[in-house]
């Protein structure tokens, strides 16, 4: 299993999309973690064989965590919400 953490200082930009799809696939990543993604409830974020999980900063700008997951891994999201 190939785990990446990556503080993003924001994924928005087309060229920060690109070389992060880059590293995914030149290093076979399983599992990416993101932070500091910048992303909002309206922001498009997609990568292609990845599902995304997202937790994006609400009321204020920047923050925000993506984890990314190899489609042909198994999981469950688990809420903590309520803790």
């Amino acid at each position: 299993l190939k785990l990446l953490h990556i503080n993003c200082r924001s994924i928005l930009s087309e060229t920060k999309m690109t070389h992060l799809e880059t590293i995914l696939i030149k290093h076979k990543i399983d599992i990416a973690s993101l932070n500091e993604t910048f992303l909002s409830n309206n922001s498009d974020f997609n990568l292609l064989n990845y599902d995304i999980i997202r937790c994006d900063r609400k009321n204020k700008r920047g923050g925000g965590a993506a984890l990314c997951i190899r489609k042909s891994i198994e999981f469950t999201p688990i809420s903590l919400e309520s803790m």
